[in-house]
């Protein structure tokens, strides 16, 4: 909808329908207000044509509206991307959004409108509570949003507005339906819709394969790789490569070199953008869906100790390429994975659950040494097993605010691979705390 005739009448139109409903002044704030305009665009796309919200108009004491207007911040927060977004993380499946920035009479208004779903109804998937009031639960899980007979918008209740609902998609889904109903009365199986973490997984594979053999030969020779990713699967979270860019930038780490590193050599890939002119490899997908691979720097270098006994000669003895890993490199890559982690989920929405996979392969056979005289591992036994592997899924909020606690714990699972070392939770918080106050 372009027309600006058409959407000025909407600007001006008196009182709501079940078509078309009136907000004050407000912002798009990623919290309670966004929950409430949710609500009534779900009840939107499952009416009959959709709908259209229109925000600053202000309802008075007799019941008419006022056209108030929005405020320069308010109205540029109602960005098509970043509405959509939000709102489609929570229901499903997606609604067909648009922002529309408005003028009237030197006034700002923002118009939202809302196509009818296209086979199925839209469902709330994901709840939202209040932040001040846990209790109040503003969008409820497994639920349908409609629009009642006064033209309110509720969770469907009556049978009536289940008729009519089912009426709706019914006349959209006829021919599915009856091909549908004759599979299952021929006992054929039906096809299920992809869940989240598949199209996930699915996205992965593309992006591993994409990376060619030289990915593959560092996976196979030893390096650490990190995915992070949000729980719910949005092919186009960030649409544009110079967006996916700006979200790596600002939040890398760079208390020793840039990381992840893309200064220089960030290019586009057909599922985003990717970089492996550093030391390590990584891609941003459009969907959120980070990945890193380090090689271990241990496989191109034979470990020769420094420490020597009372004859002169080394304490331990040497370790060829691939055979050792030394200490307190990998502890502060750890925390610089965790760390950034920490920072990229700021990009996904508040409440937002994500999932931080890390792995460290071809460990078999190697021992953790140390190249720093200040620490002393006591005869290292070698790691029996292959693979070290964590993989845990918290909130947005959890992982911003308890980065360090996971961090440790991480630290001290992957340490605890390596025999007869006995490591102290209390150890990997203080080496925590020296990669942050730069102690290298």
């Amino acid at each position: 909808m372009n027309n600006e005739n058409e959407i000025d009448r909407f600007v001006t139109a008196t009182g709501e329908s079940s078509n078309i409903d009136a907000k004050g002044p407000m912002s798009w704030d990623s919290a309670v207000e966004s929950a409430s305009l949710a609500k009534d665009i779900a009840s939107f796309a499952n009416s009959k044509d959709g709908g259209v919200l229109v925000i600053g108009k202000s309802e008075t004491e007799s019941g008419d509206f006022e056209l108030t207007g929005l405020t320069d911040e308010q109205a540029e927060s109602f960005e098509t991307t970043k509405v959509a977004r939000w709102v489609n993380n929570r229901f499903a499946p997606p609604m067909n959004i648009v922002c529309h920035q408005h003028r009237h009479e030197d006034r700002r208004f923002v118009v939202i409108t809302i196509e009818e779903f296209e086979d199925i109804p839209v469902l709330c998937t994901k709840q939202y509570q209040d932040p001040a009031n846990p209790k109040k639960h503003l969008l409820r899980e497994r639920t349908l949003y409609v629009r009642n007979a006064n033209a309110e918008s509720a969770p469907l209740e009556s049978v009536e507005e289940l008729r009519l609902l089912i009426g709706l998609a019914t006349s959209k889904r006829a021919n599915e339906m009856l091909t549908t109903f004759e599979a299952m009365l021929k006992g054929r199986p039906l096809l299920s819709q992809q869940s989240d973490l598949d199209q996930f997984e699915d996205e992965l594979a593309s992006i591993e394969q994409g990376l060619g053999q030289s990915y593959s030969d560092q996976i196979q020779a030893g390096a650490w790789k990190l995915v992070i990713r949000p729980v719910n699967y949005v092919a186009e979270r960030w649409e544009h490569a110079d967006q996916l860019e700006s979200v790596v930038r600002g939040r890398a780490v760079r208390l020793r070199d840039e990381f992840p590193g893309s200064y220089r050599g960030t290019h586009m890939r057909e599922w985003g953008i990717c970089n492996d002119m550093y030391r390590e490899t990584w891609s941003l997908a459009r969907s959120g869906q980070f990945l890193m691979v380090r090689p271990f720097w241990e496989n191109q270098q034979k470990y020769d100790c420094g420490r020597r006994d009372m004859q002169g000669n080394p304490s331990e003895p040497s370790l060829e390429p691939g055979k050792w890993l030394d200490f307190k490199p990998n502890i502060f890559s750890l925390t610089e994975m965790f760390m950034f982690a920490a920072r990229l989920v700021e990009e996904y929405e508040s409440g937002e659950e994500v999932t931080i996979s890390l792995e460290a392969t071809s460990l078999d056979g190697r021992k953790l040494v140390t190249t720093d005289f200040n620490i002393n591992l006591r005869d290292p036994e070698e790691c029996r097993a292959q693979v070290f592997e964590y993989r845990k899924t918290f909130t947005v909020e959890e992982m911003r605010t308890e980065w360090e606690t996971k961090c440790a714990q991480a630290m001290k699972r992957f340490i605890d691979l390596f025999p007869g070392l006995g490591v102290e939770i209390k150890t990997m918080h203080s080496w925590i705390e020296k990669f942050k106050s730069r102690n290298f």
